[in-house]
């Protein structure tokens, strides 16, 4: 990670950003083999004040996957099926309430590989593209207070057609004692404009 000089950029041009480090902060997020999916999150309850924050991720080779950007630090990018790697997540302050903005970064990887405590209760056993079904699941051992992402597949005669994602915000929960299963990568982190 490396925190940028604390100069305003003259404009709040990414591509200035990106060139000059300044308003911006680079992440290293490691995506494991053989994952399903892979999130990367900002959350406006996770920063220091009215900040404007955008995400930007490049893959390992350092190709631009996805950006996210908005009025406010609610900023997500979601990448299916994503090669190994360490991918580079840059934080860029739009624009921020102060000379600088505290945040928390949420990383998740979802695995292939079935397991964990997602379970799926009941699903139809024949699906139609474009229609619709009910599938009954249920989380058991999440801890209180931890974003949780997993996935329910959808396979076919040539393997994974596509993924249903399940978020689950455990701010209610009380079960602490189970096992966790999925869980984000808190990175805390100052951007400097």
């Amino acid at each position: 990670m490396r925190t940028p000089s604390s100069t305003i950029p003259p404009t709040n041009d990414i591509n200035e950003a990106l060139a000059s480090g300044v308003g911006v902060t680079f992440h290293t997020v490691t995506v494991p083999e053989d994952s399903a999916h892979a999130r990367v999150s900002l959350f406006d309850d996770f920063t220091d004040g009215s900040d404007d924050l955008d995400l930007y991720v490049f893959d390992p080779d350092g190709a631009f996957v996805g950006g996210s950007g908005s009025g406010t630090s609610a900023e997500q990018v979601d990448l299916r099926l994503p090669e190994s790697g360490d991918y580079t997540v840059v934080v860029h302050g739009w624009e921020t309430d102060g000379p600088d903005a505290s945040y928390t970064l949420f990383s998740w990887s979802v695995p292939l590989t079935t397991g964990g405590s997602l379970e799926v209760n009941a699903a139809p056993v024949v699906a139609t593209a474009g229609g619709s079904g009910t599938v009954d699941v249920t989380w058991s051992g999440l801890a209180p207070n931890t974003f949780y992402l997993g996935a329910v597949s959808h396979t076919g005669p040539e393997g994974l057609l596509a993924l249903t994602l399940v978020n689950v915000d455990s701010a209610s929960v009380d079960n602490s004692s189970a096992p966790r299963p999925v869980q984000p990568r808190p990175l805390r982190s100052l951007i400097t404009r």
